[in-house]
């Protein structure tokens, strides 16, 4: 009897220890899955909560530009002197001209560079049926840039790289009709108003930099958004955005705030960056990098320009409109984020996988498009004309051989589209690196150079009114002798 006395206790022991280890097991599994819940997805966040988190993450979408960027290559051209060839053909064209026509023309490039000592030098030809039609040559010497074409002028016509924002302005670049002019005024802001200090290359990792330390410095001022009513807050199950062509089912969180709403939050964020002199400086020196204008690399200057826009804000925000932020999630990652203020707009896309990224930044009716797949890195810039001429430029970029190798090159497939006209071109370019790239022209002759910044506004403006009507002119004749019928450049 006492034998079996045991094993029944023994038994009943046994019971409960795998009931006590079931009910353990259990209780750490409701735990991981509670605290998965809690720090990797929204299910225990109010909508607030939510929305606060995807926001903090929208700067992720920067880190494409970081991913397309090949540091052996950019720190190879500056620290080496190196010769560059390159060619260029059209593949096909729609409402340009004839393909046997197109077919006969050649674009040569040969550049030489010297990085350190601030010298280079370009010589771009353009050939039909073996025929130069014209010749470009583009010379870099220190701070003056300056470009010589015989057909237009008899000497380099040049600028000299500072104050360059003003220049622009000066010109009234934004108003030019050229690609480049109507991207930015497609932002529709003023992006040419004395913004620029001088072109510099700068290190845009360095720019985008952001430590730890700093990141949770500056979550105070996502936390500022807890203080708005949570009324304010909206959330959109099974919604859907388009990106790039792709559909994706999203959650979306909103936060709309009316005119006065807007206008009292941005007074409150301006009053507290600029009484936070950490916050300040961290601002001022991101933009000491991109040389911009004193304007706004001085704290206290800068301090005037966003307390004055917080108080114009205040004074009149029927004038900047309502606030509206979303951001849409798909598998707890924020792909999209669309800031909207009164008649503008800001949409920020970022998706990354595996091994491809893709950011897309638009302001208003111009993208900026950055996509990294594997090898291959594709640049899209779009823009919407004021008549709804849709103009853009799409760069597909593959490397080939490498620098340590001195054999590398980069091959690339280009589609420019302009309304119903558009072209496709394959461009090729191969670098050597050393010492042997023979002699860098300079700005040797003095009278053979005009430097526009040394005019005052009215003769720069005059002088490159004149020069946009030649341009015109000699590009529309040399198309026209080889048979094409190509519209100006410049519009007025």
């Amino acid at each position: 009897m006492a034998i079996k006395y045991l094993s029944a206790e023994k038994k009943a022991k046994q019971k409960r220890n795998r009931i006590i280890i079931t009910v353990i097991t259990t209780i750490l599994i409701i735990t991981a899955i509670v605290l998965y819940l809690i720090f990797n997805t929204d299910f225990f966040r109010t909508k607030r909560g939510a929305f606060i988190r995807h926001l903090q993450t929208t700067s992720n979408a920067f880190d494409t530009i970081n991913s397309i960027q090949d540091k052996s290559v950019s720190e190879a051209r500056k620290n080496k002197k190196y010769y560059l060839k390159g060619s260029m053909k059209i593949n096909s064209s729609a409402n340009v001209a004839d393909s046997n026509i197109l077919d006969k023309i050649r674009i040569n490039m040969i550049a030489k560079s010297d990085y350190k000592n601030e010298k280079s030098n370009m010589d771009i030809s353009i050939t039909s049926d073996n025929n130069e039609i014209s010749k470009i040559s583009v010379i870099r010497d220190s701070d003056y840039y300056g470009i010589f074409n015989s057909d237009i002028s008899s000497s380099y016509i040049s600028v000299k790289n500072e104050k360059i924002g003003q220049f622009l302005s000066d010109i009234d670049f934004s108003n030019a009709g050229v690609f480049a002019s109507d991207l930015i005024k497609g932002t529709k802001f003023d992006l040419t108003s004395n913004l620029a200090s001088s072109i510099v290359d700068f290190e845009v990792k360095d720019v985008l930099e952001e430590s730890k330390l700093q990141k949770k410095y500056f979550q105070k001022y996502f936390k500022m958004l807890k203080d708005v009513s949570d009324i304010a807050y909206t959330k959109k199950a099974n919604d859907k955005v388009v990106i790039d062509g792709v559909n994706h089912n999203v959650t979306t969180y909103t936060l709309s705030l009316n005119e006065i709403e807007s206008a009292n939050l941005v007074k409150s964020i301006v009053d507290k960056m600029t009484q936070d002199s950490l916050t300040m400086d961290f601002i001022t020196t991101k933009l000491r990098m991109m040389n911009l204008s004193e304007e706004y690399t001085d704290i206290n200057s800068l301090n005037r320009k966003l307390k004055q826009f917080a108080t114009e804000y205040q004074l009149n925000p029927s004038r900047y409109g309502k606030l509206t932020i979303s951001v849409s999630e798909e598998k707890q990652n924020n792909i999209q984020t669309v800031i909207k203020f009164g008649n503008n707009s800001i949409v920020i896309n970022h998706i990354k996988n595996n091994n491809e990224e893709l950011s897309i930044f638009k302001i208003n009716n111009s993208s900026i498009k950055l996509k990294k797949e594997d090898a291959k890195i594709t640049m899209e810039l779009k823009t919407t004309t004021d008549e709804n001429i849709e103009r853009s430029i799409s760069i597909v970029k593959q490397k080939v051989g490498s620098v340590n190798d001195n054999n590398l090159q980069y091959n690339y497939n280009i589609k420019y589209v302009n309304g119903i006209k558009s072209l496709d071109l394959t461009y090729n370019e191969q670098y050597t690196f050393g010492d042997n790239v023979g002699e860098i022209q300079g700005f040797k002759d003095a009278n053979n150079v005009v430097i526009l910044n040394e005019f005052n506004k009215e003769q720069v403006k005059s002088f490159v009114d004149k020069l946009k009507l030649k341009i015109n002119e000699v590009y529309i004749s040399k198309g026209s002798s080889i048979g094409v019928s190509l519209d100006p450049i410049f519009t007025f």
